[in-house]
């Protein structure tokens, strides 16, 4: 496990007339993992070309991240969760990420 990995949750607050702030995301857990490439997706859109990536990231099973409420950045790339194994009893948490499409 050489990533290293922040799972973030989004703090929407709400100012004194109760508008919702902008999005803004708070660490919960900075974890150690392992990165798998699943797929790359490129395509071409209004003439920009955008990419598309697919990982599975495998930490250490923790209590506080097995769900789906966080995002994940690594190496200053954002990734929403899209799902997540149990591996083994309680060893290992594998996760599915979808990156945001970028604009190449």
């Amino acid at each position: 496990m050489d990533e290293r990995c922040l799972f973030e949750q989004n703090t929407a607050t709400a100012n004194s007339f109760g508008e919702l702030s902008p999005e803004s995301w708070s660490t919960v857990a900075t974890v150690w993992g392992a990165l798998k490439w699943d797929s790359a997706i490129e395509k071409e859109y209004n003439k920009n070309e955008t990419v598309k990536t697919g990982l599975t990231l495998v930490t250490r099973y923790r209590s506080d991240i097995a769900n789906t409420n966080f995002r994940v950045t690594i190496n200053s790339n954002v990734y929403d969760i899209e799902g997540y194994l149990l591996v083994g009893r309680k060893r290992y948490l594998e996760f599915k990420l979808k990156s945001l499409e970028q604009t190449v």
